[in-house]
C-alpha cells in the first residue's frame, strides 16, 4: 500500500511539473506579476519584516522581483546535506542581497554561497514563500519529495506562531485531494495567479 502510494506521488509531481513547464513565458509572467501584486495586499505579508522566498526552478513562478522591495528582509533556503551533517536534510536560510554570490545545489537549484556568520534560525522569518508541485483544497502540499521544508518546520508545529507558510503555484497545479502523512506540514494558505485560498488546518493562524 505504502509503495503504491509513492508510485502514485511520484507519476503526479512527473505530470504536474510537465505541466507547468509547457507554459508559455508569457503566462508564468503574468502568473508571477498577478501573484506579487496579490501579496502586496496581503497583510500579514506587509506587516512582515522577514521573508523566505525561493528561486525559481523548472517552470516555478518566479517571484524574485520582490528583492527590489528594501522595505523588506529577503531570505533564500540552502540545504544543509553537505554543510551540516548533523543536521541532515533540512533547510537553512541565508540574506538574500543584490551583491550576494550564488551557487547551484545538487539539484540544480540556485541557493547563496554557504556563510556561516549569515545564518539565521527559521523561526525569525515572518513569512515563507514556499514552491509546491501541487496542492488540494484541505492546504497539502505536493512537494519535489525530498521532505526538507517538512524536516525543517515540523519541529516546532506543537507551538505554531510563526512563520506563515504560504505556498505559491500555478493554478493548473491544483489537485482533487492529496494523501497526507503525520510528517507534513500543511501549508497555511496557497497564492495562484487567480486567487488567495485560506485553508482550515490545525496550523492555520486567522490572519486577514
Amino acid at each position: 500500500m505504502q509503495l503504491d502510494i509513492v508510485k502514485s506521488k511520484k507519476r503526479l509531481r512527473a505530470e504536474l511539473h510537465s505541466k507547468r513547464c509547457a507554459l508559455t513565458l508569457d503566462q508564468q509572467r503574468q502568473a508571477s506579476d498577478s501573484i506579487v501584486r496579490q501579496l502586496y495586499r496581503l497583510t500579514p505579508f506587509l506587516k512582515a519584516r522577514h521573508v523566505g522566498l525561493y528561486w525559481a526552478f523548472e517552470g516555478e513562478v518566479d517571484i524574485t522581483s520582490l528583492t527590489f522591495d528594501s522595505i523588506r528582509n529577503w531570505y533564500l533556503p540552502l540545504i544543509s546535506d553537505a554543510i551540516r551533517p548533523w543536521e541532515k536534510q533540512r533547510l537553512m536560510f541565508q540574506p538574500w542581497l543584490s551583491d550576494s554570490q550564488t551557487a547551484r545545489n545538487r539539484f540544480g537549484i540556485i541557493e547563496p554561497q554557504y556563510d556561516p556568520r549569515l545564518m539565521i534560525n527559521p523561526l525569525m522569518l515572518d513569512v515563507v514563500l514556499m514552491p509546491v508541485v501541487g496542492f488540494d483544497r484541505a492546504g497539502n502540499r505536493l512537494g519535489m519529495g525530498k521532505g526538507y521544508y517538512d524536516r525543517t518546520f515540523n519541529r516546532w508545529s506543537n507551538s505554531w506562531h510563526k512563520p506563515l507558510l504560504l505556498g505559491i503555484a500555478h493554478s493548473i497545479q491544483e489537485c482533487d485531494g492529496l494523501d497526507s502523512r503525520s510528517w507534513d506540514i500543511p501549508i497555511q494558505a496557497v497564492i495562484t495567479e487567480k486567487e488567495l485560498i485560506w485553508f482550515n488546518s490545525s496550523m492555520k493562524i486567522n490572519r486577514v
